[in-house]
C-alpha cells in the first residue's frame, strides 16, 4: 500500500482549545503563515485560563534582559537576579508567549529549558502550571525559521491554518471594532484569506502572501494582520479625519495595490448605506441599499450599533426589509458576541423572529 501524505492542519479555535485544556504539560509551537492570529491566540488563552499573559518578542529580546549575574562575596558564588518585566520571579502560573521563537537562534540557548518540565530560565525555576507557547512561520513561508532535532523533540507542533472570512469576523473582527466595510470586503472575497498553500497556481491570486512575491521585496498584502490596520484607515476617513488619497495610500501600504484597489471599490458604496440613526428613528423608511456588497456591510454595522432593546426593536424591524441571508448573517454572528446574545435572548421581536424563521437554523 503507498503512503498517503495528509496535512492536518488546526483552526485557530481548535489551537486555543487544544492548548487551553492541556494546561501547561506539553509546549505547543504554532506554525503558520504570516499575520494570521498566532500572537493574538497567546492572549486568548491567558483569558480562558485566567492567568497573566506575558509576551516575549524573541528576535528582539536580548539575554541579558532575562537578569543579571550579581556575586555574592560572602560564598564566593554568582547568583542570578532575574528580570522584573517577565513577572518569573512571582513564583505564580503565567501564559508566556516565545514570540517568533524559531527565527531567535542565540535566544533559544537560554530559553530551552523553558520548553520542558521543571521550566527555568537559568536558575529561576517557572510554576509547573504555566503555559508556554511558542510562534513560528512555515518552512515554506522561506522567512528564516529553524530548530534543531533536540528542540524538536521537547515541543509539540500545530500547523495553524488561516481563518476563513466568517472566522475571521466571528472570532475576532466583531470584537475589536473592526470597519463593516472592511468586514463585509472579507466576507464578500474570499480570496483574501485563501492560502497560497492550497492553490495550485499561487500568482493567480494577487492579495494573498506569496513567498515568490513578497519574500524580501518589500511589497504588502492582504492577512488578517493587516486587515485590523486597514480598518484604522477607514475609520479615519469615513471620520472624516483623511482625504481620501491620503487613506488610498495608507490602504495600499498595508494591503497591497490590488487589495486598496478592490476595498476601494466597496467604500464607494457608503452613500448607499444609512446612518445608525437613520435606522434608529425610521426603521421602516430608512434608506436600503441596492447592491447585496451594501446591504452586506449595513448589516455587519448593526454588530457594533446595536446596544440596547430599543436599537433591537428598530434593527430588526428595519432587518427584516433586507434579503433573508443578511437576516441569517446578522443573527448568527450575534450570537457569538456575548452581550449581543444576551440582549437578543430576552427580546420579544427576536423571539418572534426565531419562530417565523426557523426553518433557516434546520428546525
Amino acid at each position: 500500500m503507498s503512503a498517503v501524505n495528509v496535512r492536518f492542519d488546526v483552526s485557530l479555535r481548535d489551537a486555543i482549545n487544544i492548548i487551553a485544556k492541556n494546561g501547561g504539560k506539553n509546549t505547543y509551537h504554532l506554525r503558520g503563515e504570516p499575520g494570521i492570529g498566532k500572537t493574538y491566540l497567546g492572549k486568548t488563552i491567558a483569558d480562558i485560563v485566567e492567568k497573566p499573559f506575558v509576551y516575549i518578542d524573541c528576535p528582539g529580546t536580548d539575554i541579558s534582559e532575562f537578569g543579571i549575574p550579581i556575586p555574592n562575596h560572602e560564598t564566593k558564588t554568582v547568583r542570578s537576579y532575574p528580570s522584573e518585566q517577565w513577572g518569573m520571579h512571582l513564583g505564580i502560573p503565567q501564559v508566556y508567549m516565545l514570540d517568533e521563537y524559531a527565527k531567535a537562534k542565540m535566544l533559544q540557548l537560554i530559553l530551552h529549558p523553558m520548553l520542558t518540565h521543571p521550566r527555568r530560565v537559568g536558575a529561576t525555576m517557572i510554576h509547573p502550571d504555566s503555559i508556554v507557547i511558542t510562534t513560528g512561520n512555515l518552512t515554506t513561508d522561506g522567512v528564516g525559521d529553524m530548530m534543531k532535532g533536540h528542540t524538536i523533540d521537547r515541543i509539540v507542533t500545530l500547523d495553524v491554518r488561516k481563518p476563513t472570512a466568517d472566522e475571521w469576523i466571528n472570532d475576532f473582527a466583531v470584537h475589536n471594532n473592526v470597519h463593516p466595510i472592511v468586514m463585509a470586503w472579507a466576507k464578500r472575497e474570499p480570496q483574501v484569506m485563501q492560502s497560497y498553500r492550497d492553490m495550485s497556481n499561487p500568482d493567480e491570486n494577487p492579495f494573498v502572501y506569496n513567498p515568490k512575491v513578497h519574500n524580501g521585496t518589500g511589497l504588502s498584502y492582504v492577512s488578517p494582520r493587516s486587515l485590523e490596520m486597514t480598518s484604522h484607515s477607514v475609520w479615519d476617513y469615513t471620520n472624516h479625519l483623511i482625504t481620501e488619497s491620503q487613506m488610498m495610500a495608507s490602504l495600499e501600504g498595508a494591503i497591497g495595490a490590488a487589495g486598496a484597489r478592490e476595498l476601494s471599490a466597496f467604500i464607494d458604496l457608503a452613500d448607499q448605506i444609512p446612518s445608525n440613526d437613520e435606522i434608529r428613528d425610521e426603521p421602516e423608511t430608512a434608506t436600503l441599499p441596492e447592491s447585496p456588497a451594501a446591504m452586506c456591510i449595513v448589516t455587519l454595522a448593526a454588530l457594533q450599533w446595536v446596544k440596547d432593546r430599543r436599537d433591537v426593536t428598530a434593527w430588526f424591524k428595519y432587518m427584516q426589509r433586507l434579503p433573508t441571508e443578511n437576516q441569517a448573517l446578522f443573527v448568527l454572528t450575534a450570537n457569538d458576541k456575548e452581550h449581543l446574545k444576551e440582549l437578543l435572548g430576552g427580546h420579544k421581536t427576536y423571539a418572534e423572529w426565531a419562530v417565523a424563521n426557523k426553518h433557516l437554523f434546520g428546525m
